[in-house]
């Protein structure tokens, strides 16, 4: 923690440094409650639920089509196959 001195000078310097470690402190809770916001469900609106889900999906795809490309369509499970009709 800083300690604030009341000598001459460094009273200015002192209230700086102040309103910089309140205004750090007002960021990191900002960016604790945007974390927040973006991982708990029931926080989200209509729309980042649509753009979360659309995400998700596109990622599992990226990864049965990377499987293609190494072992090849016949070795896709049967659920997999499905989210590629499905899309």
């Amino acid at each position: 923690m800083i300690l604030i001195c009341n000598t001459g000078g460094n009273n200015i310097f002192n209230f700086i440094i102040f309103i910089l470690v309140i205004y750090g402190v007002y960021l990191l809770i900002k960016n604790v409650n945007f974390f927040y916001k973006k991982y708990n469900d029931t926080k989200l609106n209509i729309d980042e639920k649509y753009n979360f889900n659309k995400l998700n999906k596109e990622k599992e795809i990226n990864r049965i089509l990377d499987k293609i490309n190494r072992v090849g369509y016949n070795n896709l499970t049967t659920n997999e196959k499905n989210t590629l009709k499905n899309g």
